[in-house]
């Protein structure tokens, strides 16, 4: 390695930066040394841009959490609609493997509120 490389071999302030948000976008938390290196490079390169650096790759961090968050709640709506759907399904079986008559009063039952889901029935005593 040389110690005093020239410029053309430096990393732009593009390049900085894009390896910057490549790694927020990820979820990647960059070594402390290596974020501090990177954005002492974009200072060089063009003064006093480093603060605007830092508050966009906080927004892109806050955006990244946004869409994880959003991607949870979907995963939990499609399973709750999967277990909806399954109970659903074993009460249509229930009720349509009664015999017509009991069937009725299942609707009925159900209808009015008084619906009990049992397989035994419950003498009255």
């Amino acid at each position: 390695m040389e110690v005093n490389a020239p410029e053309k071999y430096y990393l732009s302030a593009r390049a900085c930066q894009g390896i910057l948000t490549r790694a927020s976008r990820r979820g990647k938390k960059l070594p402390d040394l290596l974020q501090t290196a990177l954005l002492e490079m974009i200072e060089w390169w063009e003064p006093g841009t480093s603060a605007r650096v830092m508050e966009a790759l906080a927004a892109e961090e806050q955006k990244r959490i946004r869409q994880e968050k959003l991607a949870a709640l979907n995963e939990r709506k499609e399973h709750l609609e999967e277990i909806a759907v399954k109970q659903l399904r074993i009460r249509l079986k229930s009720a349509l493997g009664a015999p017509e008559a009991e069937r009725a009063l299942l609707c009925k039952q159900k209808k009015s509120g008084h619906y009990r889901h049992s397989k035994t029935k419950r003498s009255s005593n």
